[in-house]
């Protein structure tokens, strides 16, 4: 016997009838349920100029979901032909981190799996350590490629942050629970938020030190359109040349 009011249950324990009450709690439903979809064309969400520091080491993670073969901007600090950061999906699907720097040009990781432009949902996380030169790209929580670049970005004055965008590489796809850090995220702090393929709290995450921007991407509190808020600091998205109907019921 079910008690509707409270979500208990009843369990007739003896021949004599007496009863006894056992309490459960229903089944949590998932994190996060929803993303914003890019058209591929114009669309993109902003920071203001400015409202994510600079940095010399720092992780980029998101989670994506494309299926056109085209390069693609995921997350961008970018402005005025220059860039501090840029993860981005090549043509052929791999997942891509670039950065400018004062004498040694440009430093790119490519990575080696070709399958991000699927169709599916897949996690995708960039890692640089300034100290040690140490650059590693991560696809749904395992590592995908590493490398030692020659320098540190130099281009970290103010600039703005692009979600689904980089110059005029735009997503034509959906992003979700993108986030940047202020540290170079361990191979474990990246399996942890990959966390089996589902979207976690990265609040709640221990393991991943750090957090200074994180945008849910429509589940966040303060999540209305033409504003996706960011769930750790003060760096508000908007979104640009969209519409309330980007905001869409589909995630990891």
């Amino acid at each position: 016997m079910r008690n509707t009011s409270t979500g208990s249950h009843v369990i007739d324990t003896s021949v004599a009838r007496s009863w006894s009450f056992e309490e459960y709690a229903p089944a949590a439903g998932p994190f996060s349920t929803l993303s914003v979809d890019f058209d591929g064309v114009d669309d993109d969400a902003r920071t203001g100029n400015g409202a994510v520091a600079g940095a010399t080491t720092f992780s980029l993670s998101c989670w994506v979901k494309s299926s056109t073969a085209v390069a693609s901007g995921l997350i961008a600090r970018s402005g005025g032909g220059r860039y501090n950061y840029i993860l981005r999906l090549t043509a052929g699907g791999q997942a891509e981190l670039a950065f400018e720097t004062a004498a040694s040009g440009i430093q790119t990781l490519t990575g080696t799996l070709t399958t991000l432009q699927d169709g599916a949902w897949h996690h995708v996380a960039a890692t640089f350590d300034g100290g040690t030169l140490a650059a590693a790209l991560y696809v749904d929580g395992y590592t995908d490629a590493t490398a030692a670049f020659a320098a540190v970005p130099n281009d970290t004055g103010a600039r703005r942050v692009y979600l689904g965008r980089y110059s005029t590489e735009y997503l034509p796809g959906r992003l979700d629970e993108c986030a940047i850090y202020s540290t170079a995220l361990s191979a474990g702090d990246v399996l942890a938020i990959y966390n089996a393929g589902a979207p976690m709290s990265l609040a709640d995450l221990a393991s991943s030190p750090g957090l200074v921007a994180w945008w849910r991407m429509g589940d966040g509190a303060g999540d209305a359109f033409p504003t996706i808020a960011d769930a750790k600091g003060a760096a508000s998205l908007t979104m640009t040349n969209m519409i309330a109907a980007d905001i869409v019921e589909d995630a990891p």
